[in-house]
């Protein structure tokens, strides 16, 4: 579906549909006591793979839900923090990225989060991957 945006001197088609550099909600499954909270994230996120577990929790609609933990942070920040694995690609590297870059992202689920050792091999963007760090999530 796209929207048509009317102003004085042109009208801009913009398209409804999620894409890369877009945002949705999504669930994250918190450390302690299991606890679901509202993330907000691109939708590639949630195609992540580690060691065959998928980056989710569930695909219920939560687009109506407010925020309630960042997906980023400095460690002096006043709010919670997901816990996070950086990637890096191996071999082919997508369009916009360097063969250096190094993407760091959410991680949903705290199943098997532990486990991943450095070096897990996956994908992302449709592309092998490998683990180079992890960052435990920071709980207010």
């Amino acid at each position: 579906m796209a929207v048509l945006i009317a102003t004085p001197m042109k009208s801009l088609r913009i398209s409804t549909k999620a894409m890369p550099g877009s945002y949705i909600k999504s669930q994250y499954k918190s450390d302690s006591f299991n606890e679901i909270k509202i993330i907000r994230i691109q939708p590639e996120t949630k195609e992540a793979v580690l060691a065959g577990v998928r980056n989710s929790v569930s695909d219920d609609d939560v687009s109506g839900l407010p925020v309630s933990i960042s997906a980023s942070g400095s460690k002096r920040s006043n709010r919670s923090i997901a816990r996070a694995v950086t990637l890096k690609f191996v071999g082919s590297v997508p369009m916009g990225y360097s063969a250096t870059s190094e993407v760091t992202i959410p991680w949903l689920n705290p199943y098997r989060f532990n486990d991943f050792g450095i070096y897990t091999e996956g994908t992302y963007l449709g592309l092998p991957v490998r683990l180079v760090k992890k960052r435990p999530e920071k709980l207010l």
